[in-house]
């Protein structure tokens, strides 16, 4: 089978990249654990920020490029248990600021490159894909549709 849509965007929806990889770099990618499911979400958020700021520090990234972190975090909780933000390195400035459906098997990570690490936001994406799942005997179907928030309706089809 042929196809003229690329490769990657018959996988993962690749909005807002572009943009951001057509900027010069150096970007600040930031994947934040937000859980919900715990007692005082926001403050325990705050705490691993801090440690991960601290890491930026120590590794050399101005301070700048981590201000607006903070912000992006304060209510993070509410939407995912991961925030993935790529921020410009030099001015602090969001480019993109997403939260994602679960932690990356990375776990939480800052890190400040040439390019941003957009493997976590590509597989979380990738993982959200509409799509519909149909299980279909003698008998009948079962169809299960799946929307790109997770959440799904199902229907039994008899004769």
């Amino acid at each position: 089978m042929e196809s003229t849509t690329a490769p990657l965007a018959r996988t993962a929806p690749t909005h807002g990249l572009a943009e951001v990889l057509e900027r010069p770099g150096p970007f600040l990618t930031v994947v934040a654990d937000t859980e919900a499911a715990i007692e005082n979400a926001a403050q325990r958020a705050e705490q691993r920020w801090r440690a991960l700021h601290d890491e930026a520090v120590a590794a050399g990234t101005p301070p700048a490029a981590l201000g607006a972190v903070p912000a992006l975090l304060a209510d993070a909780h509410l939407q995912g248990p991961a925030l993935y933000a790529v921020v410009d390195a030099e001015t602090g400035e969001p480019l993109l600021v997403e939260h994602l459906a679960a932690m990356p098997e990375t776990g939480p990570f800052i890190r400040r490159a040439p390019l941003p690490v957009v493997v976590p936001l590509l597989a979380d994406r990738q993982a959200r894909l509409p799509h519909v799942v149909v299980r279909c005997g003698r008998e009948g179907a079962d169809v299960l549709a799946v929307d790109a928030d997770g959440r799904t309706e199902a229907a039994a089809v008899t004769d």
